[in-house]
């Protein structure tokens, strides 16, 4: 009540759970509207029009200073499966605000306290659907991994990971190097940086007095970043990150 919601990246439109009626072709229902972490949340996609939709796939979003920030999945499997008409599908995370041991499917850790939103796809007979849900729980700060290491020299870290010890071939070794930077074309938030193990790497060792942070790591953790230079910005600083060979 009361909330102005800006729309969710993409151009189609989005219906959402609490402006749905009975007129409502397809709309997402959560389990509920409000949590405290940790916790698991069900969100039914419910498929009220007169066609059967096409592949379908659900994500998971952030409401931060009036802009949506997706958390996850970032990546989605390849069954494409048609929902009929009259027919509902369910999605349920599990999430919680500090490291989680979990064996489900779509669980996120680290998420601090706010407005999320769970997104449903559907196809060309519906619009993307959405729902929205507050989760109580404190704000996170960037930490790193328990199982790195560091060693300044100058302005520069250099933090080496244990698969880097591990992994003798350099074939299996990747680095990544993160520096500040002027401008940048995108912003990432905390929940984002925690749910990627590199950035939370890097950025946990980027302190005032430093300019570049490199990590050393494995080729599966590298490999998640690109050989050219991206640009982005967290906590109100522009930084610029791309893969080494090692």
């Amino acid at each position: 009540s009361g909330m102005s919601i800006p729309d969710l990246p993409g151009e189609g439109g989005v219906t959402w759970y609490h402006k749905a009626d009975e007129t409502t072709q397809a709309f997402v229902r959560p389990s509920t509207e409000r949590a405290e972490l940790p916790t698991q949340i069900e969100f039914t996609f419910f498929n009220r029009s007169q066609e059967s939709t096409s592949c379908g796939g659900w994500d998971l979003y952030k409401l931060q200073e009036d802009q949506w920030f997706h958390i996850g999945p970032y990546a989605h499997d390849g069954i494409c499966e048609n929902l009929p008409a009259g027919e509902s599908e369910s999605w349920t995370i599990e999430v919680a605000a500090d490291e989680m041991d979990s064996n489900h499917e779509d669980h996120f850790p680290y998420l601090g306290g706010g407005h999320y939103a769970a997104v449903a796809g559907y196809g060309h007979t519906t619009s993307e659907s959405a729902a929205l849900v507050k989760f109580d729980a404190p704000t996170i700060s960037v930490v790193p991994t328990d199982d790195v290491t560091s060693e300044s020299d100058g302005d520069t870290v250099t933090v080496t990971a244990e698969e880097w010890q591990i992994e003798s071939d350099d074939g299996n070794r990747g680095i990544v190097t993160l520096e500040r930077a002027q401008t940048a074309d995108r912003r990432m938030i905390a929940e984002q940086v925690m749910q990627n193990r590199g950035y939370r790497n890097l950025l946990a060792h980027m302190s005032s007095d430093v300019e570049r942070v490199v990590l050393r790591t494995n080729k599966r953790t590298a490999s998640k970043f690109d050989a050219e230079t991206r640009r982005f910005q967290y906590a109100n600083q522009a930084y610029r990150v791309w893969r080494n060979e090692p």
